[in-house]
């Protein structure tokens, strides 16, 4: 191999990296995106990702649903509390990019985060 091979290479791999982690830390500004909650297909709450607060999730007249309370922290969603027999929702690990969903099918509940950014996934596969 020649230098020039080497200095080429080098560069392709600057490059790389660099493109790497310039998407990876766009995906991290949480700053437009949203904490959405659904029950049965229709919008029950919006929340911001990057305000800390807490949506609870009660059963009422209308529908029969139990109750989940869904946690926003440091960016991140995760389901901390529901009353259904499996509590796959509440083992589910805490999502923050666009277009990952919480679901708890027992209550109907679909957790969403909503908004422009670029994922993880999509920074490395594009």
């Amino acid at each position: 191999m020649k230098v020039l091979d080497f200095v080429i290479i080098g560069l392709s791999l600057v490059i790389a990296f660099g493109l790497i982690f310039y998407n990876v830390n766009i995906s991290k500004d949480a700053g437009n995106l949203q904490v959405v909650v659904y029950i049965d297909n229709e919008e029950f709450d919006r929340f911001p990702l990057n305000e800390d607060g807490i949506i609870q999730i009660d059963e009422d007249e209308d529908h029969d649903h139990g109750y989940n309370v869904v946690q926003v922290k440091d960016g991140k969603v995760s389901m901390i509390e529901a009353d259904c027999k499996d509590l796959v929702c509440v083992r589910t690990f805490p999502i923050s990019q666009p277009g990952q969903v919480i679901v708890c099918l027992p209550h109907q509940v679909v957790v969403e985060i909503e908004g422009e950014g670029v994922s993880e996934i999509d920074a490395i596969s594009n």
